[in-house]
């Protein structure tokens, strides 16, 4: 996958279409609704790239929280933020999007997101890098899979990474037994960004 561009740029990856909007709102009191806003732009920005007929592109969310388009259901939606920046993907099957700034990580969160298998992957990316893009990229398969938090992540097990080149491609099985594969970024702004779809044959 291709470094993401710069704000409020777009691009297109495989099946899935991204884009990106800036969160501007510095107050606390109104940052959660910037947040919010910034990703549905984000949103409205990745239907207007994609190649499908989306006429209305009002964002709602289910009880879950995932979001989706008011008046296009069959088109799969996922929004993230961290920082300053808000990011959506849409597909026209299942996709989930995360994006995190890298930080400090705390050995507590370690041993309760990752098993000791997954730490000994992508050695050469820093701890705090590494544990930021695990966390993406079980993230992003939580949000494909419509689930959230009502899986442990320690039970979305990353089976393998491995270096593209220009970032990152993983597999990882869900708690059902699926298999799905991710493409992460770690972003020079000092952003991970990992997208997750369902798990693709090699042609």
């Amino acid at each position: 996958m291709p470094p993401m561009k710069t704000e409020m740029e777009e691009q297109t990856v495989s099946s899935v279409t991204v884009a990106e909007a800036v969160i501007h709102e510095k107050s606390d009191m109104k940052l959660r609704l910037s947040e919010r806003l910034a990703g549905h732009q984000a949103a409205r920005r990745a239907a207007q790239k994609a190649a499908l007929n989306i006429t209305d592109t009002s964002v709602a969310y289910f009880e879950s929280g995932a979001p989706f388009f008011l008046n296009e259901k069959s088109v799969n939606l996922s929004i993230s933020h961290s920082g300053k920046r808000a990011v959506a993907a849409i597909a026209q099957h299942s996709v989930g999007i995360d994006i995190e700034k890298i930080r400090n990580r705390s050995k507590t969160m370690l041993t309760h997101i990752c098993a000791t298998s997954e730490l000994n992957q992508a050695d050469c990316l820093t701890k705090d890098t590494k544990l930021t893009a695990l966390w993406t990229i079980k993230e992003s398969v939580m949000k494909a899979a419509r689930k959230g938090l009502s899986w442990p992540p320690k039970k979305v097990l990353v089976l393998q990474i491995t270096s593209t080149g220009e970032g990152y491609e993983s597999s990882v099985k869900d708690p059902e037994d699926h298999i799905w594969q991710v493409n992460t970024t770690i972003d020079p702004r000092g952003y991970v960004i990992s997208i997750a779809i369902p798990w693709q044959k090699k042609k």
